[in-house]
């Protein structure tokens, strides 16, 4: 029962987060005929997808092509402070869009509608938690609240938005309410269309992805070796099969979910071919309990049912145990998945019903075998002892050691090979030192216009090192830009990625200057200069030493590259270092990073610069973030999976123990008249326990042959998606093997060692 239950707990709790990841945006009513644009960006050989369009996708396309029903595009402003009264209410994130944000994605409303929601110029729609927590109440509507010195009226409030949902928001705007927003020129906004009722689908997304694949490349004709394509994810696909980067929320992974589903089946299925086994077991000890049943008129059917019956009760009572274990740890296991909750599933019917397939399905594996083995056996032959009810043949106990072993082996070398490529990825330098580094980032304008006199009395304070500004964080996120040599053609513009900074950041995140130098403050030209990494330098065909004092072109101003970094990983060191260029043109901030001396105490550093910032605006609230958190960011999916095979490894060694005792117990009895005349032939104890072990051991042998070498395939296969990877050494699969030695010697020998040492005499009158 004990293994049963945490079988079925752990299969619980699995398909709990498979159903999750399954239902993403598959509660709006027309999520069937909704459809997300990519642009496909293929340059130096290389294919880019990414989530986002230009404006004209939205505002010059749909017009082009029959069929939209309805189009919107959604600009993620990011997190932004609101004030009410005298109140400010930080970290909120703000999306702009248009009219029909809501006819796409009906949300349900509290107060206010749909098609006036969005109409307005200065109106905001709040999400039922954040109406709330500012107004006390969900009724909301006619209130207002400030941001950036500008005024927004509450036209509606939402229910909040169900955490299965590919986006998130704690308010949305109209799109005209940040009027620059339709001359950005980039590629910048989400772009959705809601298709007709009855059109051909696959038509039309091919005038669609056709027409936008023209309007990129009249758009983008300078970028020299580029080309452009369009493709369309229907919206219910977004978070599983989409092949787009950077998206408006963290995607899921089938691979993710097929790993879970094979770790489900396979506990599963170790659970109850270790029930099966324990219950023969026991079915070996009722020789006399069926033979007076068999004389006393009980048939073959009356037997089954019997054993049925009781199989049903003790997987009932197993099921009951799973799912109140299962139920108590899905907040943890929220957690560990690191998903914001698995409510919006467990209270669905369809969670429900694959429960009772699970339950039923379980009752009729784990009783049709025993039911049928216990109850063919001659009942003469039971009351003689020449009969065992369980049957004399050891296979099916071996066949399902063998396979316990097997999969327990594999997921021990799977679990030590993903610890061991999420350490070496986490140990592997970044390039750049971000240990003592945090990072500001929800500023605002009396905070940024102060910048030089708040930089100034925070580089003052104890255990403060350095301090620099900039418009992009290290590590979260970066601009597309297009760049070329000066003199050349607009179509020999190269694709590259953009840090906007201040200067003094390089030197605060101790970047590796190769060749030239950084920026200087005191040096008003460097605004119009830039800083390449070594790819970068690469990808223009030079040197660091020949291409410091060159030009370069970024649009139409020339930029002279004063230094060259060396590489370092601005994403996950996973992927490939892409070309980078750091530049100060646009002296925007919008955070604020502060180097802090190694004997430094973080806490009494952060309330002294706290309390520095609110000099400048004293109801400042601050938000911070440590440099080594966003790094360590990058590896999420890798600890979600560490997590797992975990869990799923230390349950296996929990069952195939179980599975082991169950066949040495099995050995035991069927050879304990061997044992005893062994010893009356002068055997010792030691050669018992000798003889047991190496029986035992030989099928731990066998699982080793079949659980290895699938482990090995498996974790090449999953090593070949990172760009950088470590080794699979030896120890990686020698320790697993360690493990399951140790514990199959351990209850071996204890087993072995308390049946050799009984009086032979008792042994020979066994059975």
């Amino acid at each position: 029962m004990t293994g049963l239950s945490l079988g079925l707990a752990v299969s619980i709790l699995l398909t709990v987060f498979i159903l999750y990841e399954l239902s993403f945006d598959r509660h709006f009513t027309n999520s069937d005929r909704i459809y997300r644009i990519n642009t496909i960006w293929e340059d130096k050989g290389e294919a880019n997808v990414y989530p986002i369009s230009a404006r004209t996708a939205f505002t010059e396309l749909p017009q082009k092509v029959a069929g939209v029903e309805s189009s919107i595009q959604i600009y993620n402003e990011g997190n932004v402070e609101v004030l009410h009264l005298e109140n400010r209410y930080k970290d909120l994130r703000l999306f702009y869009s248009d009219p029909d944000f809501f006819k796409l994605f009906d949300l349900k409303f509290i107060y206010g509608n749909a098609v006036d929601a969005l109409s307005g110029i200065n109106e905001v729609v709040l999400t039922e938690a954040l109406a709330t927590r500012i107004f006390g109440t969900t009724n909301a509507v006619g209130e207002a609240i400030e941001m950036d010195t500008t005024s927004f009226m509450v036209s509606a409030v939402i229910e909040d938005i169900p955490a299965n949902t590919h986006f998130s928001f704690d308010m949305i705007m109209p799109m005209k309410a940040h009027p620059q927003l339709e001359n950005y020129g980039g590629l910048e906004f989400f772009t959705y269309y809601m298709l007709n009722k009855g059109v051909d689908h696959e038509t039309t997304l091919e005038v669609l992805n056709n027409e936008n694949a023209r309007m990129l490349g009249e758009r983008f004709a300078d970028f020299e070796g580029a080309s452009f394509s369009s493709s369309t994810e229907s919206v219910d696909r977004l978070h599983l099969h989409s092949k787009a980067v950077r998206g408006l929320s963290p995607s899921g992974s089938v691979k993710t979910i097929l790993i879970m589903l094979v770790i489900a089946i396979l506990v599963l299925v170790l659970a109850l071919s270790n029930f099966i086994n324990l219950y023969i077991l026991n079915g070996s000890r009722r020789s006399k309990e069926i033979g007076i049943r068999k004389v006393n008129g009980a048939g073959r059917p009356s037997l089954v049912f019997q054993f049925y019956m009781e199989t049903t009760v003790v997987v009932t009572l197993s099921f009951l145990m799973a799912a109140l274990l299962s139920f108590l740890l899905i907040p943890e296991f929220s957690r560990v998945m690191q998903r914001d909750s698995f409510i919006s599933i467990v209270n669905t019917p369809v969670f429900y019903l694959v429960l009772l397939a699970v339950y039923l399905v379980t009752i009729l594996l784990s009783g049709f075998y025993p039911a049928l083995l216990l109850s063919k056996a001659d009942p003469v032959r039971l009351f003689q002892g020449s009969s065992n009810p369980a049957g004399d043949k050891q296979l099916l106990l071996k066949i399902a050691s063998v396979f316990q072993i097997s999969v327990t082996l594999f997921m021990l070398t799977t679990l030590l090979g993903i610890f061991s490529q999420t350490r070496y990825l986490k140990q592997l330098s970044p390039g750049y030192d971000p240990e003592g580094i945090v990072v500001i980032y929800n500023l605002n304008d009396r905070i940024t216009d102060n910048y030089l006199s708040l930089k100034e009395s925070l580089a003052n304070l104890p255990g403060v090192v350095a301090v620099a500004g900039s418009g992009h964080t290290i590590g979260a996120g970066y601009s597309g830009q297009g760049i070329r040599m000066f003199g050349q053609a607009h179509n020999q513009s190269k694709t590259i990625s953009e840090y906007r900074i201040l200067a003094g950041l390089c030197e605060l995140y101790r970047l590796n200057l190769i060749y030239g130098r950084f920026f200087d403050p005191e040096r008003t030209p460097d605004r119009s200069c830039i800083i390449l990494n070594e790819a970068a330098v690469e990808m223009l065909g030079y040197t660091p030493g020949q291409i410091v004092g060159e030009t370069v072109t970024m649009w139409e101003d020339p930029m002279e590259v004063i230094g060259v970094v060396e590489d370092f990983h601005y994403t996950s060191a996973a992927q490939k270092i892409e070309p980078l260029m750091l530049n100060t043109y646009r002296g925007q901030i919008r955070n604020i990073a502060i180097r802090l001396e190694k004997s430094a105490d973080p806490k009494n550093v952060l309330e002294k610069i706290n309390e520095t910032i609110k000099a400048f605006d004293k109801d400042y609230i601050m938000i911070h973030r440590f440099a080594t958190d966003l790094y360590d960011g990058y590896y999420e999916e890798e600890v979600r999976l560490q997590n797992i095979v975990v869990a799923g490894s230390l349950l296996s060694v929990v069952i195939v123990l179980l599975g082991i005792y169950a066949l040495v117990s099995h050995n035991i009895i069927s050879r304990t008249k061997e044992i005893g005349i062994r010893k009356v032939m002068g055997g010792s104890t030691t050669q018992m326990v000798v003889m047991i072990y190496t029986s035992t051991l030989k099928w731990t042998i066998v699982g080793a042959v079949i659980g290895l070498p699938l482990s090995y395939l498996y974790l090449s296969n999953w090593l070949q998606n990172y760009a950088i990877k470590t080794t699979l050494h030896w120890w990686i699969f020698a320790g697993s093997i360690v493990v399951v030695a140790l514990f199959e010697t351990l209850i071996t020998l204890g087993q072995t060692w308390k049946t050799a040492r009984k009086n032979p005499v008792k042994a020979l009158r066994y059975e």
